[in-house]
């Protein structure tokens, strides 16, 4: 849950207007207010992007709101008169489509583009490691209010990037040596392959609580 002091995503529509357009849902006993369903889908589409869509759950929101919505939607309010944010979301809609199969059949046409093959590739490789800690500001180890004080820190802060990379390099030579170890001239060497098996199990369990340790630390 995110909290704001005002509606950034849709800025270009008036508060007035916004709470005119706004519904009230029941949440248990209570009924609480929250905007209409084309001033909310559109922030929904437009803030997985701006982070990166480094979060598979994301998409799968996207697809469930897409393939819900009724006929009666109004697409011109979504999209709205920016037509660099209406691209935003027409590549949010097309990252659905294409990752998770999502049925676009009933959107308007002019949303139903084709994606350049370099943000598909980027959002994969986000989903390689889809932990906060690898993502801003997450993955800045020193804030740059602080090192505008300070700026020694700068350094402090090139070696500790520099030691994260060594170490996860050779955290990766670690995982990969044991089924290198398995080939010996293009010969399998059978005798050491339930060894190999057995270190690279033991390595991928360290390096996943590891990880795990880390995401955890984010929460707290």
């Amino acid at each position: 849950m995110d909290f704001h002091h005002h509606f950034s995503e849709v800025d270009d529509r008036t508060t007035e207007l916004l709470f005119d357009r706004s519904r009230i849902v029941k949440l248990g006993q209570e009924e609480i207010r929250i905007l209409g369903l084309e001033d909310s889908v559109g922030p929904l589409l437009h803030s997985s992007l701006k982070h990166g869509a480094w979060r598979p759950l994301w998409l799968c929101d996207i697809g469930v709101a897409i393939e819900s919505l009724p006929e009666s939607f109004a697409w011109e309010i979504c999209l709205g008169p920016s037509q660099t944010r209406a691209n935003w979301i027409a590549c949010a809609i097309g990252l659905a489509r294409d990752l998770l199969r999502v049925d676009i059949r009933k959107l308007p046409s002019k949303l139903d583009r084709e994606l350049r093959p370099w943000l598909i590739d980027n959002v994969l490789e986000q989903w390689k490691k889809p932990f906060a800690i690898n993502q801003p500001p997450m993955s800045h180890p020193i804030p740059m209010t602080d090192l505008l004080r300070h700026p020694s820190g700068c350094l402090k802060a090139c070696a500790s990037a520099c030691r994260i990379d060594n170490r996860d390099d050779q955290r990766q030579r670690r995982i990969q040596q044991p089924a290198a170890t398995a080939v010996s001239d293009g010969k399998l060497s059978f005798a050491h392959w339930p060894v190999n098996i057995s270190r690279a199990e033991r390595i991928a369990r360290t390096l996943n609580c590891d990880q795990a340790k880390r995401e955890h630390s984010t929460l707290f």
